[in-house]
């Protein structure tokens, strides 16, 4: 409003809400309307990122051509919840969230304005450190407590009071996925005691337990691997035994998994045979399997020789007969490889052992 006062400009607030594209496409007739009697537009829309795509592109030709001035909020990561398109065609300023010190300054404002509360300094501490970092959930606990209109907060009702203070929650934005982010990258870490304290967080914050399982299915592979075959099933018996336990004995199980996962030695060996053998496959669109490998359903295949050449393994001494079925229109190479270190080491020896018999047998 005071930017638009100081352009002598046009002001249209707008809620993403409640707006509809009907008013939004009303709005922007008026504002070229204005714009050729040389009249400025002024738009705010509070929380841009609940318009859906047709919505924010009709943002586009009135911004090109000046027709309004667009100021935008939003709560979200304009990265995700923007369009590119709109979003190229604004500068973004980041707000970053408030520090102890702006709700100490904020709570000796209050107190300026609605009288002196007797807390004590490490109560205020208390309320400032369940705030968030959050005013408004400050300023909610503050309000409360002038409601108790007592001479002395005691610690029991400051208690009562902070339990009902919400956790600072974000199940599909920035901190959402900060944490998920962190308790992963903790886990590959090895550093079991901030793997646990995000984990907790997480249950705290009202992330589904679940969710937080199946990513620790995926780290108990990709991070971990054939380091530790246990993991994978360490994790989904926690899975299985949290889904019958349920809440609050079930995230002992989940505990225990998610200590496995951060003190198993780690290799992502596994992981990287899957994406060289994607990349393999993207560049060679013509792979086939050699004939010996496939089998001669019909007597036009055994003449084409399917399966010709084929040795069984078990009929073997070793039960290895050290034949190649990797694809013959391209190079062989090796996607797997195992680290030196945990369950790794012994698959290593088997792969130096296979690979020497299968190039004697060229």
């Amino acid at each position: 409003k005071i930017y638009a006062k100081k352009l002598s400009a046009n002001y249209h607030e707008l809620s993403s809400i409640f707006t509809t594209t009907a008013q939004l496409k009303e709005i922007f007739a008026k504002a070229q309307e204005q714009s050729l009697l040389q009249e400025k537009t002024v738009v705010f829309v509070d929380e841009i990122h609940r318009f859906n795509k047709n919505q924010q592109d009709l943002f586009l030709p009135v911004i090109e051509s000046g027709d309004i001035i667009l100021i935008a909020c939003t709560t979200e990561n304009p990265s995700y919840s923007l369009n590119n398109a709109l979003l190229s065609r604004c500068q973004t300023l980041q707000f970053k969230e408030l520090t102890e010190k702006d709700l100490q300054t904020l709570f000796f404002n209050i107190e300026k304005s609605q009288g002196e509360l007797n807390i004590k300094p490490e109560q205020l501490e208390l309320i400032i450190k369940n705030s968030n970092n959050d005013a408004r959930i400050f300023i909610s606990n503050i309000e409360k407590i002038y409601a108790l209109n007592s001479n002395e907060i005691t610690n029991d009702q400051l208690t009562d009071i902070l339990q009902t203070t919400p956790f600072k929650s974000d199940k599909t934005g920035d901190t959402h996925y900060a944490y998920f982010s962190a308790f992963q990258k903790s886990i590959r870490a090895s550093d079991d005691a901030a793997a646990m304290l995000y984990f907790v967080k997480m249950v705290e914050n009202g992330e589904d337990v679940l969710a937080i399982g199946r990513r620790m299915l995926v780290i108990a592979s990709e991070d971990v691997g054939l380091a530790d075959p246990q993991a994978l099933i360490q994790v989904n018996t926690a899975l299985q035994a949290f889904e019958r336990v349920g809440q609050p004995e079930g995230l002992i199980m989940m505990a225990q998994a998610v200590n496995y996962l951060a003190l198993a030695p780690k290799s992502n060996a596994s992981y990287k045979s899957l994406a060289m053998a994607r990349m393999l496959v993207k560049e060679n669109k013509d792979i086939f399997p050699p004939k010996a490998a496939l089998n001669a359903t019909t007597k036009l295949q055994t003449q084409e020789g399917r399966g010709a050449g084929y040795i069984y393994d078990h009929d073997t001494e070793i039960g290895f007969a050290g034949q190649s079925l990797f694809p013959d229109n391209i190079p062989r190479m090796q996607l797997y490889h195992p680290k030196q270190i945990g369950f790794e080491r012994d698959l290593a020896k088997r792969l130096e052992y296979f690979t020497n018999i299968r190039n004697k047998k060229k």
